[in-house]
């Protein structure tokens, strides 16, 4: 897992779509190929992906080989044998305005300017990239010894030192302050939880001491993080106490010695508010099999729905050779 120290960064680099891109209002929806192997009707497959809730899909991951520096699939199994990069493909021909991509590469990146300063050039790369997926996301966890959101919107007052704004507005201000244009980030949201198990189950608030990360939940299988359909799960059967953070703008739960903070509705709204006031180019949200995916706490997808609903995304027409200044080609399946 990530420190607390280090921020996930995805760079896209992309054919030059000035024309196009000026007119995208981009919500990327992300599809990880270990997901399938889930059991049951748990397992999410290509068919399964909601298109008419995202302008972009991108499909997680590929690799590398570091001798041929070849893309390699990462799950032979289902890229390759149970044809997964093809179904992924076959998405553009029912939705042809539907853009999709592989994800390749993720560069960790720290918050603190000072470390920034020693080995990353943040103007330089948002001159290269068209984008920059900048995750919203696991800034704090079991990792820290205390219990905290882990996508607060903004500071608080334990916010202190290091951790001062190490917060979703600090970290996109941050960028754009140091010549990254508003219009190249697109903001992630998790659709996760992180848990922590508290050192004391009668403190119980906002950094509580914590001995650890939460027990694993029973499909994602990873102490210390929990999908959303998980969490409305639990929330549904055992009676949870809710509170929320109105200076991180987020929600968290606690029930004996078991505590998590995720997000809802509300938590939505407010990060979909901050990108649309910022002029951020856009969305993604990480990932689609975290989502109540299968409608076992009411509607299918109902953080995707509420993205949807809240920041009204708008996909770009395909782009023709007038708008490019140069000829497309492209493949048709059966010509040679």
């Amino acid at each position: 897992m990530l420190s607390a120290d280090w921020l996930c960064l995805t760079v896209f680099l992309l054919a030059p779509l000035g024309l196009c891109l000026a007119q995208e209002r981009r919500l990327v929806c992300y599809f990880t190929n270990w997901s399938p192997d889930r059991p049951g009707e748990y397992s999410l497959q290509i068919r399964d992906i909601p298109v008419d809730l995202c302008t972009h899909v991108t499909y997680n991951f590929v690799a590398v080989d570091s001798h041929s520096f070849e893309i390699k699939p990462t799950n032979p199994n289902f890229d390759i044998t149970q044809e997964g990069f093809k179904k992924f493909g076959e998405l553009k021909e029912s939705n042809p305005d539907l853009k999709l991509s592989v994800a390749v590469v993720a560069i960790q990146v720290t918050l603190d300017p000072s470390l920034i300063a020693l080995g990353y050039h943040q103007r330089r790369l948002c001159q290269a990239a068209d984008f920059v997926h900048l995750v919203g996301y696991d800034l704090r966890g079991s990792w820290s010894g205390f219990t905290d959101v882990h996508s607060a919107l903004d500071n608080r007052l334990h916010d202190k030192d290091k951790l001062k704004d190490f917060t979703v507005k600090g970290g996109v201000r941050h960028w754009m302050s140091n010549g990254c244009p508003a219009s190249k980030i697109v903001l992630g949201v998790p659709l996760f939880g992180r848990t922590y198990t508290l050192a004391d189950r009668g403190s119980h608030g906002l950094a509580a001491r914590s001995s650890g990360p939460g027990t694993p939940g029973p499909f994602t299988r990873d102490a210390g993080y929990r999908g959303y359909f998980e969490i409305c799960q639990e929330q549904k059967q055992t009676n949870w106490t809710v509170e929320w953070n109105p200076k991180g703008m987020c929600p968290y739960a606690y029930l004996g010695h078991q505590w998590v903070a995720y997000e809802n509705s509300s938590s939505l709204d407010a990060k979909v508010a901050f990108v649309v006031s910022e002029r951020l180019a856009g969305l993604y949200a990480f990932s689609l099999d975290l989502d109540d995916y299968r409608g076992k706490c009411g509607d299918t997808y109902p953080l995707m729905k509420k993205l949807f609903q809240a920041y009204k995304p708008t996909r770009a027409p395909q782009p023709t050779d007038e708008d490019l200044g140069y000829p497309i080609v492209r493949a048709r399946r059966g010509v040679k």
